[in-house]
Formats: structure tokens, C-alpha cells, sequence
């Protein structure tokens, strides 16, 4: 797994890739729906709710965000959560997030 935090002009983009088991276009479409887990000799055994990419996906929503992915099975997938953000001046030592309309 690879975790890659950037920025994107006015956001913020948090990118999670893996070379796992992939998904096909039909999981993928229904993945961030309430209670809905993508279950194959793979992940038969793995416990959940079904509810995590579902609460990111409204989460970064209220805060004026997305979430997106791509897979390919047997390949692996790519997930991006994008949010906005705003620069203040904070002097030299770095940059503070400043809060936005969304919080």
C-alpha cells in the first residue's frame, strides 16, 4: 500500500494505491453505498459493516470534497480523496490551513 499526500491547486489530495485483488467496473460503481462490501473468495472472511467508504465519501462531501477511485482486477486500485483548502501566511517557518466556508 502507498499513501501520497499533495496538493492540487486550492486542494488537498490524499491518494491510497495497492497492488491487491482490484475491482470490476460493477464494484466499483455500487463501493461507496451504504452498507454494500465487495465480497469474494477474498474478502469472504474479512468482518465489516460496509459503511467506511460510505461515510468518506458523505464526509468529504459536506466538507465541498470527493473521493474517487479506479481498479482493475488483478491489478490493484486507487483511491483519491480530494478537499479543499486555503493558504495563510504563516511567515517563513511554513503554512497553517486556514478554515474555509466548509469548516
Amino acid at each position: 500500500v502507498q499513501v501520497t499526500l499533495s496538493r492540487r491547486e486550492d486542494q488537498v489530495e490524499v491518494q491510497v494505491t495497492d497492488t491487491g485483488w482490484g475491482m470490476s467496473a460493477e464494484e466499483t460503481a455500487r463501493l461507496f453505498s451504504d452498507f454494500v462490501r465487495i465480497k469474494n473468495e477474498h474478502t469472504r472472511d474479512i468482518p465489516g459493516s460496509g459503511l467506511g467508504l460510505s461515510l468518506v465519501k458523505k464526509l468529504s462531501s459536506l466538507y465541498g470534497g470527493s473521493v474517487e477511485v479506479e481498479s482493475e482486477p488483478g491489478v490493484g486500485s486507487c483511491f483519491r480523496v480530494r478537499l479543499p483548502f486555503q493558504l495563510s501566511s504563516a511567515g517563513i517557518g511554513g503554512a497553517v490551513l486556514k478554515e474555509t466556508d466548509h469548516g
